[in-house]
């Protein structure tokens, strides 16, 4: 396969990815209050078909971001194959925590669906089973962070050293791992500093969709 085709493919899986994951965010966000075990269970109780949507495009999105690095080590293990091998991994480790976790909240929903066999639980022991069950999913998630802030670094060196790519691309990837590593740290040491929050995210941000506009922009302008 052409490089500009690689290219392409991983620019494209990889804004296809930053959009599901968006429409995720907007759906749990809308439905789960972590800190409200009453609006969450009336939530999801009420709109349990979109929790469920939520779920699936969570768990798609997942797919996106590992179909991204397969793609990304296909395009530059030419430039370095063990770096190359070295982000790919990390970013499998990320994905695998993040999907298991996503069992826990798919679970929730069942936990408040009302099935026969929970029969013994009362509605409050179900309620605080489902939100243990949606801490978990939270939980999961900040774990996996690691190694989404650890692949960053040496995807940001390959691309640096790519050539094909712009050099302060492949900075601002590094500077990404320095801010999601950051972000790690925040929610287990940290959890009420939410400007860190903020300012981690905006920076992964841009770090990312620049990364997928140049790779998609790159791949398909002709030779």
């Amino acid at each position: 396969m052409e490089k500009r085709t690689k290219a392409l493919a991983a620019g494209l899986l990889y804004i296809s990815f930053i959009a599901v994951t968006a429409v995720s965010a907007v759906i749990r966000n809308k439905l789960v209050d972590l800190g409200n075990v009453m609006v969450t269970f009336e939530n999801i109780k009420a709109s349990g078909g979109l929790f469920q949507l939520g779920f699936m495009f969570e768990l798609v999105s997942a797919l996106l971001f590992l179909l991204s690095a397969w793609t990304l080590w296909a395009l530059l293990k030419d430039t370095n194959g063990s770096l190359a091998l070295l982000f790919l991994i990390l970013n499998s480790i990320g994905t695998a925590i993040h999907s298991f976790s996503l069992v826990a909240y798919f679970t929730a929903l069942k936990v408040l669906s009302g099935a026969g066999y929970l029969g013994a639980l009362q509605s409050d022991q179900a309620s605080a089973l489902a939100m243990l069950l949606l801490h978990l999913r939270e939980n999961g998630f900040q774990v996996s962070q690691l190694f989404f802030a650890a692949w960053l670094l040496p995807l940001g060196y390959t691309v640096y050293k790519s050539g094909f790519a712009p050099r302060a691309l492949g900075g601002l990837l590094m500077v990404e791992f320095l801010t999601w590593t950051a972000y790690f740290a925040q929610f287990f040491f940290f959890p009420g500093i939410s400007w860190l929050v903020i300012a981690c995210s905006a920076i992964g941000f841009l770090g990312e969709v620049s990364l997928a506009l140049w790779l998609v922009i790159w791949g398909a302008r002709r030779r």
